[in-house]
């Protein structure tokens, strides 16, 4: 029992160190375009012909397929038993999660994980020994983390809009506010926490606060639901006091 223990925990260990390998292989494929490709694709594809698509080299383009292969991102079929190639097509929860065309696409946040926040977890020891200046020297500057994190640019708003989708319904009704007549989401982005809520609370009118950039894009993305009338937008800023 005691060595059943200890090799669990010696695991999870493990899983910890090895566990940026896992989100590599996620970031890469996602900034290579291999699960775009593949969801344009109409058939599976051989690691040859995605490679020449996204223009590199077969080789390592095999490695990072079959380790996305190893991860439950993609399946591998009609595999040769000699060479043990084969051919690579998205899972069901990558076409619904990982991709442009799907209305669930997580793609946007963990680009914006990959990029924003890679240089202060990749160089966490020295980040934690000067503090501050780590930031700064970094062009990571604390009193600008709202414009370089918090930005209007499209990829953040897919980000914003992709977590919210997945598990806005879930956080609508994670607290009971059925009292209340008016709801306003702060930073809603284009809503769709918004029209979770609405939907939660037939009774409520919500509403959005966010940046009008934001709110103009919002208006051209609201759905067709009777729920959805019942959302407005307000267009304002973080100094904005009215």
């Amino acid at each position: 029992m005691a060595v059943v223990v200890a090799e669990s925990e010696a695991r999870h260990i493990l899983d910890i160190a090895e566990g940026f390998m896992k989100s590599q292989v996620l970031f890469t494929s996602l900034k290579l375009g291999i699960f775009d490709l593949l969801d344009k694709s109409a058939a599976p594809m051989t690691a040859v012909r995605i490679s020449e698509a996204i223009r590199a080299d077969t080789d390592a383009t095999k490695r990072l397929l079959n380790a996305c292969a190893g991860l439950g991102l993609l399946l591998k079929e009609n595999v040769d038993k000699e060479t043990g190639d084969g051919e690579y097509q998205l899972t069901q929860a990558t076409r619904t999660f990982l991709t442009p065309s799907s209305s669930t696409n997580l793609g946007d946040w963990l680009g914006r994980l990959a990029v924003v926040f890679s240089s202060p977890w990749g160089d966490l020891p020295k980040a934690v020994k000067e503090g501050p200046t780590f930031s700064t020297l970094n062009g990571l500057d604390r009193g600008r983390t709202f414009e370089d994190v918090y930005s209007t640019e499209k990829y953040f708003m897919g980000a914003m809009e992709g977590l919210t989708t997945v598990f806005g319904a879930r956080t609508a009704s994670a607290f009971d506010l059925a009292e209340f007549q008016n709801i306003c989401d702060i930073g809603g982005c284009t809503g769709p926490l918004a029209y979770h809520l609405a939907a939660a609370y037939p009774k409520a009118a919500v509403s959005v606060f966010d940046l009008p950039e934001v709110v103009k894009v919002a208006e051209d993305r609201r759905p067709v639901a009777e729920h959805a009338e019942r959302v407005s937008f307000i267009p304002g800023g973080r100094k904005n006091r009215t």
